[in-house]
């Protein structure tokens, strides 16, 4: 009798110390993962993305300029009633008035090009110190004579965002079909027409200056300022997921035209950027002002990707994963077991801590640990070596947690895997977004990203860092009519 009490009371303390143990590896963090948040990490932290250039093609209506130079230039560039000598010909007297037409401005390779045509008449007379040696009238109000004029400037623009302009004239000629003005001095014809045309130059050169006042005030800085601010938000750009150019520095190449895009003024802005994505908390813009524009070299071109800075917060990682696991239940023993709650966190080495939290036959925290990579092939977060740790220097914790690792690691890792399936990481990181913005100067900020192409990934202490590489098209083009 006394024998068997013993038994008893053997496997009553046994059992009492088994289950307190196994509570206890339950309840507490093994030794070793205390150890490991000061080790020194295996995987050591991402550098930052390589900051890489952005093509951002320009396109700018003509349109708006050209009525504003229509504002700007006087219809009338001559009307001289008075006879006077002509500069060049101290016998040649004339009266000149001439008018311009309506002015049409394009694009020509990558110059900006003005052009109009000028009617004028005149009349004009030889007198010599022997007297009048011959007269003769040119063009008429109803039929004047007409020249052709263009004038030129390249498309460059200064360090504070203004255009330059530097206009030259092209040419005056006389138009197509316009006669020739002649006078007949002495029984020979003369052709005076390229003298009245050097007083049409002139008189459009005076007019030079004001319209290189108008594009100067093409607001240039402000549309720039406008897209800078644009670029240097944050912005929700899917589910939890926010992006963050960050622009650093700008460069500016002038853009041949196109003959479908003649109507347009064209360039290309190159800007150095360090995009970042960050899913679950907005990222931090730390990017400055507006900064000096420099003048790019012709050949110098954007890439095609940029390397971007991916952030997985632990808490909103965590946060989805109890979505998906918290009420989970299942049989252990023929027991029910059920997820209460989820904890993640790093824990050096490029491993994070996944701390579960059980109720049911089983009360405490089971603790996994794992190194997250990304599955390409599967575009997915995957944490292959997710296993129950189990590291105690004490036999008895050691064989508790061999026994929860046998019973519970198997259902464990099929259902926290089942549940990373759910978390739309894989959605963030494989999707195309689409920009539009409107700007200043009736322009707009348009473009689209993605996907982005992880290449690499580490689990930092806060969060999952990933380096992607993301294809990133960005245009500033005239606003619909309907954007505004």
């Amino acid at each position: 009798m006394s024998s068997s009490r013993t038994t008893l009371l053997v496997v009553f303390v046994a059992l009492t110390v088994g289950c307190g143990a196994f509570a206890l590896w339950l309840f507490a963090l093994p030794p070793a993962l205390e150890q490991a948040r000061d080790a020194e990490p295996l995987q050591p932290p991402l550098e930052p993305p390589e900051e890489r250039w952005i093509e951002v093609p320009v396109t700018y209506p003509l349109a708006p300029l050209a009525d504003a130079l229509e504002q700007s230039v006087p219809d009338v560039l001559m009307d001289q009633a008075e006879p006077r000598r002509h500069p060049a010909d101290a016998n040649l007297r004339y009266q000149l008035t001439a008018t311009r037409g309506a002015l049409a401005l394009g694009m020509e390779d990558s110059m900006l090009v003005l052009q109009t045509e000028v009617a004028y008449r005149a009349a004009v007379r030889y007198d010599t110190r022997w007297g009048r040696l011959g007269t003769a009238t040119c063009g008429t109000a109803a039929a004047p004579a007409v020249a052709d004029v263009q004038v030129r400037t390249p498309v460059s623009l200064t360090s504070d965002w203004s255009l330059d302009p530097q206009l030259q004239i092209d040419h005056v000629r006389p138009a197509p079909d316009s006669e020739r003005c002649r006078v007949n001095v002495l029984g020979l014809e003369r052709d005076v027409t390229d003298l009245l045309l050097t007083l049409v130059r002139a008189s459009v050169e005076a007019e030079l200056p004001a319209v290189e006042e108008v594009l100067r005030e093409v607001p240039v800085r402000s549309a720039a300022a406008d897209a800078w601010e644009e670029l240097t938000e944050a912005r929700p750009i899917g589910p939890d997921l926010s992006i963050v150019l960050q622009p650093r520095d700008v460069q500016y190449r002038p853009g041949p035209a196109s003959t479908e895009t003649a109507e347009h003024l064209h360039g290309t802005f190159l800007v150095r950027a360090a995009p970042q994505l960050s899913w679950g908390v907005q990222p931090t813009n730390t990017a400055d002002t507006l900064p000096p524009l420099r003048r790019a070299a012709d050949t110098f071109e954007g890439a095609e990707e940029v390397e971007v800075a991916v952030q997985v917060q632990y808490a909103e990682l965590a946060h989805r994963l109890q979505q998906e696991l918290q009420g989970t239940s299942f049989a252990w023993r023929e027991r029910t077991v059920e997820v209460a709650g989820v904890h993640l966190s790093g824990i050096g080495q490029g491993r994070l801590l996944l701390s579960l939290q059980l109720q049911g036959a089983v009360t405490g925290a089971v603790h996994l640990v794992g190194t997250p990579v990304w599955d390409a092939e599967a575009e997915r977060l995957r944490i292959p070596d997710l296993d129950v740790q189990v590291d105690s220097p004490q036999r008895w914790v050691r064989v508790a947690g061999q026994t929860a690792r046998r019973f519970l690691r198997p259902t464990l890792r099929h259902r926290v895997h089942a549940a990373l399936e759910e978390v739309p990481v894989r959605e963030a990181l494989v999707a195309t977004y689409e920009l539009d913005l409107p700007l200043a100067a009736q322009a707009r900020l348009s473009g689209h990203f993605g996907p982005p192409r992880p290449v690499a990934l580490v689990a930092a202490t806060d969060g999952i860092e990933l380096r992607a590489l993301l294809p990133l098209r960005v245009q500033v083009e005239p606003a619909s009519p309907n954007s505004r």
